[in-house]
């Protein structure tokens, strides 16, 4: 198991609200779930954008030993695969 740290942090009356009636709904333990699965979503979604603009670079500069790779039996993938 991950440790964790306390930490303290400050929101708005706003998404205090959202966290805590998110957790109710979602059947979570604590806010601080509600904020780990936040963040995780967050790290998820910028590691997926900078996959997508790793390809989109890789499309405008194609490289002959990458291209070399997939006749060697790995497959083109798209993000859903990820």
């Amino acid at each position: 198991m991950t440790q964790s740290h306390k930490i303290s942090i400050s929101l708005s009356e706003e998404l205090l609200t959202y966290v805590e009636r998110y957790r109710q709904a979602h059947g979570l333990a604590s806010r601080s779930e509600v904020l780990a699965k936040a963040l995780r979503t967050l790290r998820e979604g910028e590691l997926a954008e900078g996959y997508r603009e790793l390809s989109a670079d890789y499309e405008r500069r194609r490289d002959p030993l990458v291209d070399a790779i997939g006749a060697e039996g790995l497959e083109p993938s798209d993000e859903t695969s990820w």
